[in-house]
């Protein structure tokens, strides 16, 4: 059912809720509102990198709506691309992504002199070994699956202190 919602979007750029899409939310309709509306961060730009279609959709949503300017890739290839393409206030990205993963996809942008700040996501629990590469100079190591609120508070601090 939700990939026949899904299939049934005719515009690519068209986003979704997760009350559009029947999932659960992890905190009410009035929190998620107060999460979205407060304290927006107008002229930050995010790039998120998720191949999930619907976790891609639901988190661009839910950044946008906090004020952030969004664009997604669904793999680390096309989020190399945009990195060097466009200028970024913030990377979040997938861990488990294909053709490029999270990791090497932060290697890379080290690499290249790029420091803007990153919040890596996984729901892999081996997410514990990347800490001990303080070179990466990773803003967050979040667990999915990453409460709204987490996911805002977390971008906004990262962008603050970067």
């Amino acid at each position: 059912m939700l990939k026949e919602k899904l299939n049934a979007v005719s515009d690519p750029l068209h986003i979704l809720s997760p009350h559009h899409l029947g999932l659960p939310q992890t905190v009410s309709d009035s929190k998620a509102a107060a999460v979205c509306s407060s304290t927006p961060d107008t002229h930050r730009t995010v790039l998120l990198v998720e191949d999930d279609p619907v976790l891609r959709v639901v988190n661009h949503d839910l950044l946008e709506n906090a004020g952030f300017d969004v664009d997604s890739a669904a793999d680390g290839e096309l989020g190399w691309q945009a990195l060097r393409t466009k200028r970024y206030d913030l990377l979040v990205t997938d861990y488990d992504l294909p053709q490029l993963n999270g990791l090497q996809l932060v290697v890379r942008l080290r690499a290249q002199g790029l420091q803007l700040p990153v919040i890596l996501a996984s729901g892999s629990s081996e997410l514990g070994a990347i800490s001990d590469y303080p070179e990466l100079r990773l803003a967050a190591i979040l667990k999915k699956p990453i409460p709204f609120e987490v996911l805002i508070d977390t971008a906004r601090t990262a962008v603050l202190v970067a």
